[in-house]
């Protein structure tokens, strides 16, 4: 064995630009969301943050670190196997993951079918789920998934371990975990068309990549189609607050704030469709 040093004059090799861009996109979502909640707590303040207030963000931050790092790695693995085709549908995903997509999933082409109008694809997933993880934090990501995983367990023992994911997304448990999600993501689109464009940055830095001769080879998100995805995403929180009653119900389990959040974010989806229509 060689007593020599190890060389250091070897040159790592270079990014790619697709890495570049992802590690960009990661890094400017990060940031984003840390000044989005300093504003929040300015606000909420009257404007100004003590020194104090300062120190319990700061504290409050660090606790995310771990669960970011963990997303983060997650995401650059895959990253580094750009070369690999992912099949997303035959993935087999937790219960939470499964139920939010299913709320979009008619969305997706059939297999082998060519994306057409109106369709998006399953390459969306990974930058779609890393969103949901920065915004809800995993922590909170993981007691939907827990609680998600419960419904799953009674209605298995209840058929003979058979799953019907149709059933479970039909279960009132299952709907009101969704529902919940959403209103905790809703509070991060206060600025709808911001978030807009911070949402389609990740999405589409975040591709899973495809075969060379895949029907969604050079598909990105467009901004129409992310108009579509998101009245789909939150299907749940439109049809709850679809009328008075269904308002003033809501106000009584989350809390006027949130309640507030979701109608502003409505308000804010409609004038969208009204000044770029899909």
């Amino acid at each position: 064995m060689s007593d020599a040093p190890p060389r250091t004059d070897e040159k790592k090799p270079p990014r790619s630009e697709a890495q570049a861009r992802k590690s960009r996109a990661l890094a400017e979502a990060v940031v984003t969301t840390f000044i989005d909640r300093l504003i929040a707590e300015a606000n909420q303040r009257g404007g100004a943050l003590t020194m104090r207030d300062l120190a319990q963000l700061s504290d409050e931050f660090r606790a995310k670190t771990d669960a970011l790092s963990k997303v983060f790695e997650q995401t650059l693995e895959e990253s580094s196997h750009v070369q690999k085709v992912i099949r997303w549908q035959t993935i087999n995903r937790p219960p939470f993951d499964r139920l939010i997509v299913k709320r979009f999933e008619t969305l997706f082409p059939r297999h082998g079918e060519a994306i057409g109008e109106g369709r998006i694809s399953r390459r969306m997933l990974p930058g779609f789920f890393l969103a949901v993880n920065i915004m809800l934090g995993a922590d909170v990501v993981k007691t939907f998934q827990d609680k998600c995983q419960e419904v799953v367990d009674r209605l298995k023992a209840d058929n003979n371990g058979d799953i019907d994911w149709n059933l479970v997304d039909a279960d009132p448990r299952a709907q009101r975990i969704i529902l919940d999600a959403q209103m905790q993501m809703v509070t991060h689109f206060s600025d709808l068309r911001t978030r807009k464009a911070w949402f389609l940055r990740i999405i589409n830095d975040q591709l899973a990549p495809t075969a060379l001769d895949g029907p969604d080879v050079g598909w990105e998100m467009t901004p129409d189609m992310f108009e579509i995805f998101l009245r789909r995403l939150f299907s749940d929180l439109i049809d709850a607050t679809d009328s008075v009653e269904g308002r003033l119900k809501e106000m009584t389990e989350y809390g006027a704030d949130k309640l507030e959040a979701a109608v502003a974010f409505l308000h804010q989806l409609r004038e969208l469709s009204e000044d770029e229509p899909v």
